[in-house]
C-alpha cells in the first residue's frame, strides 16, 4: 500500500486481513433497510414523529388554479386510507403542519407522502408550486406550522395501463392515500448512509483485481468501526465523515471525462393526454428549481419549447422563477424545436418551422438561442436533418435512441453526422444508453466502458434524473455525484453545460456517418393511425397554400402573424414523436383529431376571407413549383385554366365546347371528361385529374 493510501485511515485498528465477502456483507447489512434495522446506521437516519398533520379535502373543487383553492371554504376532513379517482381526475388536500421542536442544523423535518404512486404537486405557504411527488419521490422538506396544499393527479408515472403499461388505461382506477407522516432526518447520519452506499456500490461493481475495490472495503469497514466504537456520537460521525471525504477526494484521472447534466425528459403526450403533461411539467420543473435553490450544484438541461410555453401560461410565477435560473446558467434550455418531433413523416418545411417558432420563443423569453437539436427519444432520424439544422444555425445533435436497435449495434457514440447533401453536424449518443441515469457506480462504469470512440475522444455525457413526471434529479443523485466526481480509479466527473460539452468534443479526431440514422425498432409506427398522417400532410399543404395567397391578397384580408403562427403550432405539436407515429393511448389520438378539425375551421375561415376580394378581375393562383392546368366551372360554363409555377396571374383561358353529357371537347382538340367530383382532360403530353373548383374571383388551383 502506498503512502497516500496509508494516510486515508489515521491510526487504523489492528485487525487481521478481512475476507472480501464478509466485509462486503458487513457494509451491506449496516446500511440495509431490511436487516438489523434495530441497530444499524439506516435505523438512525429517520425518526418518526407522533404528531400528525391535519388533512382536509374538497370533492367539489374542480380547478388547477391554486388561488381559487386557497380561497375555498368547504373542506372535509380525511385520513390515511382515503381513495381518490377515477383516472385523470384532480383532487386537492389542505394540510396544516403542527409545531415540531428540533434543531434545524442537526435534523431536517420531512413530510412522507404517498397516494399509491399517484403524481402530486405541493404548494407550501405560497401560490407558487414548490415540488412534485411520485412513486420516485415521496419526501417534501417542510417547517413547523407550514400551510400546505397538495394537488393529487390520479395517474401514475406512466399512465394507468390495464394489466400492462402500454395497454389501454383503466378508466376506473383509484388511488389510496397510504402515507402522510412527519419524520426528523439526522443530517449527519444520512450523509454517512450516502457515503457507505456509494462505497458499497464500488465494492459490488469493481473486479477483485481493482485496487479501488480493496481500498473501498478497507475504508467502509473502518467507518463502521469508528461509528460502533464511538456509540454513534456526533464526534464519531464527524471522524467517519472526514475519512469518507478523503477517500472520495483521492484524485480521478482526466483520461476519461464524464460531463454530468441533470435532465427530465417529458413526453408531451403518450400514455396520458397532453393536459396531464402540463401538470407533469410543473411538478418536475418546480422540483428541480427547489433543489437548485437549496444549494445543490448541477446543470439542468430541458428541451421542448411547447412545455416552456405551457409553464408560462398556466404557472406564471414558476415561469418567472425559472427565468432567473436560466439567467444564472444552471437551468439550460436546449433543443430549439417546438417539440421533440418525429423526423420521418413531417415535411422538411415543418421541421424548419419547428426551429423557427421554437427559437423565436427562446429568444423573446430568455434571450438565448439553442445550437443543439435534442431528440433522445425519436424513432430514427432523416438524412435531410443535418442540412436543415445547419441552415437553421444548429451545430450539434444529441440522441440515444439507436442504442435500442434490435439487430445492428450503432458503431459510434461521438461522430460527425453527414446529411444527404454533404452538410454535417457534430453528434453525440451518451454511452450510458439512457437519459435517466441514477448516478450509481454501475452507471458511471457503463458510461466509461461503453464509449465506442475511446482514443478519438475521452469526453462523454451522462444525463441523470427521472423523466415523465418523476421530477428530474433527486438530492440523493446530486449527493452521489458529489462523492464520485474525483475518485481515483473511476472516471472524473465534471458539471458543464451542453454547449461547452460539444465544443470540447470538437477537439477529437472523429469518424463520419453519412445519411439516415435508421432505428431498428418501433417500425409499425409508420403504418398505423393513417388518419393522423393524412391529416398532417393535408395541413402542411394547406399552410403552403395559405401563406402563398397571403403574399398577394389585399392588405385588409391578410391573416395576422398570430393566426398563421397558431395554425403552424397546432401542426407542429401533433408531430411529436409519440403522436404522429401512432404510439400513444386512444385519448391522445382523439385530441389530435380534434386539433385537426379546429385547423380545418380556422383555415377555411382565413382562406374565404382572402378570396373575398373587392376587385372583380379574376386571378389564377398556382402555389406549387410546377405548371398547372385545370378545368373549372364558372358562371360562363366550364373553362380550362393554365398557370405557371408559383404564380398569381390573370387566367389564360381555352373555351370548352359541350360534346355530350359529361364529355367535352376543347377548342384545341383535346378531350375533357367531367363528373361531380373530378375533371380529367388529356393532351399529347399528360392526363391530369383535379378537384372541381367553384366560381371564384380568386381561382386557387389546389
Amino acid at each position: 500500500m502506498d503512502s497516500k493510501r496509508q494516510c486515508l485511515i489515521p491510526n487504523p485498528i489492528a485487525v487481521p486481513q478481512k475476507h472480501t465477502w464478509v466485509t462486503s456483507e458487513r457494509i451491506e447489512k449496516y446500511i440495509s433497510n431490511i436487516y438489523f434495522t434495530d441497530v444499524n446506521l439506516y435505523s438512525r437516519v429517520d425518526k418518526a414523529i407522533d404528531q400528525v398533520p391535519t388533512m382536509h379535502t374538497a370533492s367539489s373543487l374542480k380547478t388547477d388554479a391554486i388561488t381559487e383553492v386557497q380561497k375555498f371554504k368547504d373542506w372535509q376532513p380525511i385520513k390515511v386510507g382515503q381513495a381518490f379517482g377515477p383516472l385523470w381526475s384532480q383532487h386537492w388536500i389542505k394540510m396544516d403542519i403542527p409545531s415540531i421542536e428540533h434543531d434545524p442544523n442537526a435534523t431536517e423535518l420531512l413530510l412522507l407522502w404517498d397516494v399509491d404512486g399517484a403524481e402530486s404537486l405541493v404548494y407550501v405557504n405560497s401560490s407558487m408550486p414548490f415540488q412534485g411527488l411520485s412513486c420516485k419521490r415521496k419526501e417534501v422538506p417542510i417547517n413547523s406550522n407550514d400551510s400546505v396544499y397538495i394537488q393529487v393527479s390520479c395517474t401514475g408515472l406512466f399512465g394507468a395501463g390495464n394489466n400492462g403499461m402500454i395497454n389501454p388505461p383503466d378508466e376506473n382506477k383509484t388511488y389510496t392515500l397510504s402515507s402522510a407522516k412527519l419524520i426528523l432526518r439526522n443530517r449527519m447520519a444520512h450523509g454517512l448512509l450516502q457515503d457507505l452506499t456509494v462505497i458499497h456500490d464500488i465494492v459490488k461493481e469493481l473486479d477483485s483485481k481493482e485496487t479501488l475495490k480493496h481500498d473501498a472495503l478497507l475504508v467502509g469497514n473502518e467507518i463502521i468501526n469508528i461509528l460502533t466504537l464511538g456509540d454513534h456520537s456526533p464526534e464519531s460521525y464527524t471522524r467517519a465523515a472526514e475519512l469518507a471525504k478523503k477517500f472520495f477526494d483521492s484524485g480521478a484521472s482526466d483520461r476519461n471525462m464524464i460531463h454530468a447534466m441533470g435532465h427530465c425528459h417529458i413526453d408531451s403526450a403518450w400514455l396520458w393526454p397532453w393536459r396531464e403533461t402540463v401538470r407533469k411539467v410543473a411538478r418536475s420543473w418546480s422540483t428541480t428549481l427547489s433543489l437548485l435553490e437549496q444549494g445543490h450544484n448541477f446543470k439542468f438541461t430541458c428541451s421542448q419549447v411547447v412545455q416552456y410555453a405551457w409553464l408560462k401560461e398556466h404557472y406564471p410565477e414558476l415561469f418567472e422563477k425559472m427565468k432567473r435560473h436560466i439567467k444564472k446558467g444552471n437551468f439550460v434550455p436546449v433543443g430549439g424545436s417546438w417539440v421533440e418531433m418525429d423526423t420521418n413523416v413531417p415535411s422538411s418545411e415543418s421541421m424548419i418551422r419547428q426551429f423557427l417558432y421554437g427559437q423565436k420563443f427562446y429568444r423573446e423569453e430568455f434571450g438565448v438561442f439553442s445550437n443543439i437539436l435534442w431528440l433522445p427519444d425519436t424513432f430514427g432520424y432523416s438524412g435531410q436533418l443535418p442540412q436543415i439544422m445547419q441552415q437553421c444555425g444548429v451545430e450539434f445533435f444529441l440522441s440515444q435512441k439507436l442504442s435500442w436497435n434490435l439487430t445492428n449495434t450503432f458503431p459510434h457514440n461521438t461522430f460527425y453526422w453527414k446529411g444527404i447533401d454533404g452538410s454535417r453536424v457534430l453528434a453525440h449518443f451518451p454511452p450510458g444508453d439512457t437519459y435517466e441515469s441514477n448516478v450509481t457506480v454501475k452507471d458511471i462504469l457503463k458510461s466509461a466502458r461503453n464509449n465506442k470512440d475511446q482514443g478519438r475522444t475521452h469526453d462523454h455525457m451522462l444525463l441523470f434524473g427521472y423523466g415523465d413526471g418523476g421530477g428530474g434529479p433527486t438530492s440523493d443523485m446530486v449527493e452521489r455525484l458529489d462523492r464520485l466526481q474525483n475518485v481515483k480509479g473511476l472516471p472524473r466527473i465534471v458539471r458543464t453545460g451542453p454547449t461547452e460539452f460539444f465544443e470540447t468534443l470538437e477537439k477529437g479526431l472523429l469518424c463520419e456517418w453519412w445519411g439516415e440514422l435508421y432505428f431498428e425498432m418501433h417500425r409499425g409506427t409508420y403504418t398505423t393511425h393513417a388518419k393522423l398522417k393524412e391529416s398532417n400532410r393535408r395541413c402542411e399543404f394547406q399552410m403552403t397554400d395559405l401563406e402563398f395567397l397571403s403574399a398577394i391578397a389585399a392588405a385588409d384580408k391578410l391573416p395576422t402573424a398570430s393566426e398563421v403562427e397558431q395554425l403552424w403550432k397546432l401542426i407542429l405539436f401533433n408531430q411529436f414523436h409519440d403522436i404522429l407515429p401512432g404510439s400513444s393511448i386512444e385519448q391522445v389520438f382523439k385530441d389530435a383529431v380534434h386539433d385537426y378539425d379546429n385547423f380545418a375551421k380556422e383555415y377555411t375561415m382565413i382562406m374565404d376571407r382572402m378570396r373575398d376580394a373587392d376587385d372583380n378581375t379574376p386571378v389564377v393562383v398556382n402555389p406549387y413549383n410546377w405548371k398547372r392546368a385545370q378545368v373549372i366551372e364558372t358562371d360562363k360554363g366550364l373553362r380550362l385554366i393554365e398557370a405557371q409555377p408559383m404564380s398569381a396571374t390573370p387566367p389564360k383561358q381555352i373555351d370548352v365546347v359541350p360534346d355530350k353529357a359529361g364529355i367535352f371537347k376543347l377548342d384545341n382538340g383535346n378531350t375533357c371528361m367531367c363528373n361531380s367530383i373530378v375533371n380529367t382532360f388529356s393532351s399529347l403530353s399528360f392526363c391530369l385529374s383535379v378537384p372541381l373548383s367553384p366560381s371564384l374571383k380568386i381561382i386557387f388551383l389546389l
